[in-house]
């Protein structure tokens, strides 16, 4: 992976540019919080992430912008998943941005193949120590942090099956500035990881929830559902559609590596 990237540490995605982050020190840095967490949390114009959307509210997620712009607490709860997300993926070697110029437009989280997944008591400890627990919320339902642990234990069994199998790269988030949508910033990113992925001959997974979701990880990552699984906490399941899709991208022969990718156009 690292020949992928210049002495700069950049690498050109046609009208983008992507870049790996080792530190939180990086300049770039807050602004890769603000745009995952934007992206993630949702707001009156745009969706939020239907699996964090369960999190934090539980029930069916609504595949819709929000009713009212989003409260403080919301927006300074994503901000702190994001935070965290991000250092669990720095601890990996897996946060890659997609840059416009000088400007964060993209955002991914990844498990680079071998790497652990799930963080060890002292990579948490220390995590929480720099980061702080997780701040109350305004959900409606309660039950945010029980969900969340619901989800998590649901990942890390998905990817203890999936290493069962081959070596994967795991595409744990990835988020898109919401004032960006439309601008082919997604397939951008797509197409990035899936160098990242061929660069160590390996597959690709990714969860996600909505047949829209599917639909465009599918058309523009090459990612196939290999299996569908719920998540289930108390009363609250989330199995819409069948429950949280995983898809999987094959790994890619040196043949295949060489051949011409398609055309990219704009996200849906």
């Amino acid at each position: 992976v690292d020949a992928l990237f210049d002495e700069d540490g950049l690498r050109a995605c046609g009208r983008f540019t992507a870049a790996r982050v080792q530190s939180a020190q990086d300049p770039r840095f807050a602004s890769a919080v603000s745009v995952l967490g934007r992206a993630f949390c949702g707001s009156d114009k745009t969706c939020p992430d239907p699996c964090y959307q369960w999190v934090y509210d539980g029930g069916p997620p609504p595949f819709e912008p929000l009713p009212t712009p989003p409260s403080a607490q919301r927006e300074r709860w994503f901000t702190w998943l994001s935070r965290i997300s991000l250092q669990w993926g720095l601890n990996r070697g897996g946060v890659y941005l997609l840059l416009d110029g000088h400007d964060v437009v993209a955002v991914s989280v990844a498990t680079p193949p071998g790497a652990r997944h799930a963080p060890g008591w002292w990579e948490m400890l220390g995590m929480m120590c720099s980061l702080g627990l997780p701040p109350s919320s305004d959900s409606s339902t309660g039950g945010v942090s029980q969900r969340m642990a619901a989800l998590e234990s649901k990942l890390k069994e998905v990817f203890a099956e999936e290493s069962q199998q081959s070596r994967p790269l795991h595409v744990a988030m990835v988020g898109c500035d919401p004032d960006r949508q439309g601008q082919g910033i997604g397939s951008a990113m797509l197409r990035f990881l899936s160098e990242v992925a061929d660069a160590d001959m390996a597959s690709a997974y990714l969860e996600t929830v909505g047949v829209r979701n599917e639909t465009f990880y599918e058309r523009k990552g090459g990612y196939k559902l290999a299996r569908r699984t719920t998540i289930k906490h108390g009363g609250d399941t989330l199995d819409i559609n069948g429950g949280m899709a995983i898809m999987i991208r094959p790994a890619k022969t040196m043949a295949e590596k060489e051949s011409k990718s398609p055309v990219p156009d704009a996200d849906e």
